[in-house]
């Protein structure tokens, strides 16, 4: 009797296994705008970087999140947003965070805007600062150009007083 149920048991999770992965729907911006009827009011998770500024209104939030295929606005509660550590730009990788809401073709509190009306954040990857080297040979060129420049300003300065 036994060694059905432990049969009984191992293809239940060899099955589970294989099929869970398959049910479990991943979302990415481009995916929500392209489907943006179908997806319309549905419970949503989204992954990608917060970028921009985050902007408090009463007790409320809006942001960015930005995936590899796009960004979409975040209207959330300011509790949510205050998670939030550092946003992306020129000199920040933004967190990396799972917003967790529903999908709104035109959410009625931001204008009409396509967001998510999100109910919970969670950081996965903090941010960091993104170090931009100096490229030496920029450096250099634009030191040569500088030299040049004035050299041919001096040429047509004596020229043109003569």
């Amino acid at each position: 009797m036994w060694k059905v149920i432990w049969k009984a048991a191992i293809v239940i999770l060899l099955f589970l296994g294989i099929t869970l992965p398959c049910l479990a729907q991943e979302y990415t911006v481009a995916a929500l705008i392209e489907e943006s009827k179908k997806w319309d009011g549905q419970a949503i998770t989204l992954e990608g970087e917060v970028i921009g500024d985050i902007m408090f209104r009463k007790n409320m939030a809006w942001f960015n999140i930005s995936d590899e295929t796009g960004a979409i606005g975040v209207w959330i509660d300011t509790s949510e947003a205050k998670k939030i550590n550092l946003t992306g730009n020129y000199r920040h990788h933004g967190d990396n965070v799972k917003i967790s809401g529903i999908f709104h073709r035109a959410l009625k509190e931001q204008g009409g805007e396509m967001a998510i009306a999100g109910e919970s954040i969670e950081i996965y990857t903090s941010g960091k600062e993104i170090i931009h080297p100096i490229q030496t040979i920029r450096l250099a060129i634009l030191g040569i150009m500088t030299i040049l420049t004035f050299i041919i300003y001096l040429i047509k300065l004596k020229i043109f007083n003569h």
